[in-house]
């Protein structure tokens, strides 16, 4: 009965096995494209995150259940995604505008060279070289830390930090623990500063990666089945990529927090022209209800802020929403919440208006 059951196994089970796993393989490869994002790299002598520019640097990234949404990545000479390559200061002709920022910079669901800074760039290519420094789940504090490495590396005359809500309480280890990322301590009024540990990577999941049917089951498939795992606890109240309630009940040491890191950028950089430029709350744009949006106070706290700090803020509120009365045209796809080619247009649209309007 035992080398029975062990035959029927070695010689029906294994091989149907086998085939059903080639199979899925092709589909997700040439049917359905699973998610193929570009690999991560700790840059140990730097102490920063960026991409592998020793390996891959071109794929394809996918979004939704049967990746309907597909966008092609470049990973450039310096390790982040960007149709250009960059060049130190003394190799360059032109002054530099550095955007630096996470996932709405990185800017996988579009084509590379379609992202707001590439935009940027071919928009001023006359007066200035653009190039952005943007890794996913990146908070506030992690620009400090990646400003730090760009301006010892590119020496940039203009810098443009990229906030979304989700930036702030990430940024304060009290909040959210990240040690791949520097953060911030708030503590009985204190602000201090905790470095990075340079993050190691799990060897097997990078062979398991090798494999699109595991690509696709870790970026796409864990979102599908728990729709009917009716034991899942309830999630948080999300709004803008974040639990509102948990941000509203910290709101006083998100604020602290980020008052040092936009006052540290803005005395580190001194002798640059610094922007911060503050995202819009999508979803009340879309219900007509800015006025009330439960994340709008991170708005208010941003402009306050930078009011006292030597830099300039741009808020993408009142611009989203006047091009969504005009075009009633939504800044993100259905199957990923960044935006897509048309938020990066207007983004790039506002950007360069700004920066036009400020050296007149």
């Amino acid at each position: 009965m035992v080398m029975r059951i062990i035959k029927n196994v070695l010689l029906v089970s294994l091989p149907a096995l086998a085939v059903l796993f080639l199979l899925l393989e092709l589909v997700f490869r040439f049917v359905i494209a699973a998610p193929d994002p570009p690999r991560q790299y700790m840059d140990r002598e730097q102490n920063i995150m960026r991409f592998d520019s020793s390996g891959k640097r071109d794929g394809i990234f996918t979004a939704g259940r049967l990746g309907q949404q597909k966008a092609r990545w470049h990973v450039n000479n310096a390790g982040w995604l960007s149709p250009v390559d960059y060049t130190p200061k003394a190799g360059r002709m032109k002054p530099l505008i550095a955007v630096i920022g996470d996932s709405y910079v990185e800017a996988l669901q579009v084509d590379t060279g379609k992202s707001f800074s590439a935009l940027l760039g071919a928009a001023l290519a006359d007066s200035f070289d653009v190039y952005s420094f943007g890794l996913s789940d990146t908070p506030l504090s992690g620009y400090l830390h990646i400003a730090r490495h760009v301006c010892r590396v590119y020496e940039p005359d203009i810098l443009i930090f990229n906030l979304v809500y989700n930036d702030f309480d990430e940024s304060i280890r009290e909040l959210r623990f990240n040690p791949n990322f520097l953060q911030v301590s708030v503590r009985d009024g204190t602000v201090r500063e905790i470095p990075p540990v340079p993050r190691t990577y799990n060897r097997l999941k990078r062979v398991l990666f090798h494999s699109a049917t595991m690509r696709y089951v870790y970026h796409l498939a864990p979102f599908f089945f728990h729709r009917f795992n009716w034991n899942a606890e309830r999630a948080p109240e999300y709004r803008e990529n974040i639990d509102v309630a948990r941000a509203q009940t910290n709101r006083g040491t998100i604020r602290q927090g980020t008052k040092y890191l936009i006052d540290t950028i803005c005395r580190e950089n001194a002798a640059r022209s610094v922007y911060f430029y503050m995202a819009a709350p999508r979803s009340a744009i879309y219900a007509d209800s800015v006025g009330v949006a439960e994340v709008r106070w991170m708005n208010d706290m941003v402009a306050e802020l930078a009011a006292d700090a030597p830099c300039v803020l741009i808020d993408q509120t009142e611009y989203f929403a006047g091009d969504y009365r005009a075009n009633g045209r939504r800044f993100e796809s259905p199957y990923d919440p960044h935006w897509n080619e048309y938020g990066h247009a207007v983004t790039c649209r506002q950007l360069v208006e700004a920066l036009r309007g400020r050296r007149r």
